[in-house]
């Protein structure tokens, strides 16, 4: 899947909130910790299904679908959310 875009058409004082929120510390922490940490323990989950599991195939297919949905979330947040920050900068 391709990195998308959340809310295009976001206002000036949206944007601005999403910039500032881009320019905290806190941004850092929700991109580097909370968001890959998420992506690591989806990931942790499903390396973690016993192979001697009858149900193996069925639980590594459902852990792999639920383990790239978080990462293609976390990636379109982080975009829409940098994207629409930088587009507030240009307009300031």
């Amino acid at each position: 899947m391709a990195i998308g875009m959340l809310s295009r058409n976001l206002g000036p004082q949206k944007q601005s909130a999403l910039a500032a929120l881009a320019a905290s510390y806190g941004w850092k922490v929700i991109k580097e910790d909370l968001f890959a940490d998420a992506v690591r323990q989806a990931q942790n989950d499903m390396v973690g299904i016993d192979p001697d599991d009858p149900n193996y195939e069925k639980k590594v297919a459902s852990a792999q679908r639920y383990a790239k949905s978080i990462s293609d979330v976390t990636q379109v947040l982080i975009r829409s959310i940098e994207v629409h920050a930088g587009a507030f900068a240009e307009n300031e």
